[in-house]
C-alpha cells in the first residue's frame, strides 16, 4: 500500500523504500530513507509532469546514495530537468528514463569503490552537450562530452537511407568497459574532436583535464597543454569566463605563452577587468622575460591596478 507525503508518494518493500510519484517542483532531494527504511529505488514515471499531475518544474534532482534502480521513464519529459547528482551505486535505468528531458546540461556522480556505474547509460539518453562532475575516493574529475546526433539520408538512386553520425560525443560515451569509465580512452578521443568541434569547446576540455587530472598521462597533458598554445584567444577567454581562481595561472603554466604573444592575453584581460589575470600575466612576464616593457608602450596606460 502506498503513502503520501508533502513532497512525493511511496511504498515500503522487503528491498528499501520506493518513490512512486513526485509532488514538488524546484529542486528535487530524495531523502535517503522514508520511516527508517533506506530509500532505492525511483519508479516508473515518478517524476513525469503525465504522472505527477502537470508538474514538470522540476530542474534538479538529488538521488541518494543508496539508490540502485530508475524505472523506465522515470523522468519522462521533464523538460525544465537542467541537473541530475546521483550515487555510483546506482545500477539500473529503465527504457526511456531520460526521454524528453533536453535541458539537462549537468551531471555529478559520486563514485562507490569500484568505480562501476551506470554513467554510460544515462549519457547515451542524453545526446545533448553534457559536462560531468566525477567524484570518486582517488579524485575529482571535471569531464565534458560533447553532443553526437544521427542524421538519416537518402540515397535515391540506391533506394536506402544512409545514417551520418555528427559530432564526436558518441565515441567519448563509448569510452566505458564493464561501465567503468576509462580515463585513457576518454583522453584518445580528443583527436576526434579536434576535428569536429570548435575551438571554445576544445579550450573549455582541455582546461577540465588539467585543472582535474585525473588519471591524466604526460601524452595527455602535452595534448591538451599543446592546444591551449594553439589556441591562446579561444583558452584566455574561456580562462576568463568560467570562474575557475586557477584558470589563467595554468594557461600561463601549461601552454607557456612567449612574450610576444602575452600582449593579447593581457588586452582581453584588461577588456574583462580581471584585475588578478592582468596582475598574474605581468609577473609572469617578468619572471621569464625580465623587467623589459611590453613591445606596445600603451598596453599598461589601458589598465590601472
Amino acid at each position: 500500500m502506498s503513502k503520501t507525503n508533502r513532497n512525493f508518494e511511496y511504498t515500503l518493500t522487503e528491498t528499501g523504500a520506493e518513490i512512486l510519484r513526485w509532488l514538488g517542483g524546484g529542486v528535487a532531494e530524495v531523502p535517503e530513507e522514508i520511516e527508517g527504511v533506506t530509500v532505492t529505488a525511483v519508479g516508473p514515471y515518478a517524476f513525469s509532469p503525465e504522472k505527477s499531475g502537470g508538474q514538470d518544474r522540476i530542474r534538479e534532482v538529488i538521488l541518494p546514495r543508496g539508490i540502485r534502480r530508475i524505472g523506465r521513464y522515470a523522468f519522462y519529459n521533464c523538460r525544465e530537468l537542467e541537473r541530475l547528482e546521483f550515487p555510483g551505486g546506482l545500477k539500473d535505468i529503465g527504457a526511456g528514463a531520460f526521454t524528453g528531458c533536453h535541458r539537462v546540461k549537468e551531471m555529478t556522480v559520486r563514485m562507490e569503490e569500484d568505480e562501476a556505474s551506470c554513467l554510460r547509460e544515462i549519457l547515451m539518453e542524453l545526446p545533448e552537450e553534457m559536462r560531468v562532475t566525477y567524484i570518486s575516493e582517488r579524485g575529482r574529475a571535471r569531464l565534458l562530452f560533447p553532443e553526437f546526433f544521427e542524421e538519416g539520408v537518402e540515397n535515391t538512386p540506391a533506394r536506402i537511407i544512409v545514417t551520418h553520425l555528427h559530432g564526436s560525443g558518441l565515441q567519448y560515451r563509448n569510452c566505458f568497459v564493464h561501465k567503468k569509465l576509462q580515463f585513457a580512452e576518454y583522453d584518445r578521443c580528443f583527436a576526434l574532436a579536434r576535428a569536429q568541434e570548435d575551438e571554445k569547446l576544445l579550450a573549455e576540455l582541455s582546461f577540465n583535464r588539467l585543472l582535474y587530472p585525473l588519471e591524466l598521462s604526460e601524452r595527455a597533458r602535452t595534448q591538451y597543454a599543446g592546444f591551449l598554445h594553439g589556441h591562446l584567444t579561444a583558452a584566455i577567454r574561456y580562462a576568463l569566463a568560467c570562474g575557475e581562481p586557477d584558470a589563467v595561472k595554468l594557461l600561463l603554466t601549461e601552454a607557456s605563452p612567449g612574450e610576444d604573444e602575452l600582449l593579447p592575453l593581457l588586452d582581453e584581460a584588461q577588456r574583462a577587468g580581471d584585475a588578478q589575470a592582468v596582475s598574474r600575466i605581468q609577473e609572469y612576464r617578468r619572471a621569464r622575460f625580465g623587467e623589459r616593457m611590453p613591445k606596445r608602450a600603451d598596453v599598461r596606460g589601458r589598465f590601472s591596478l
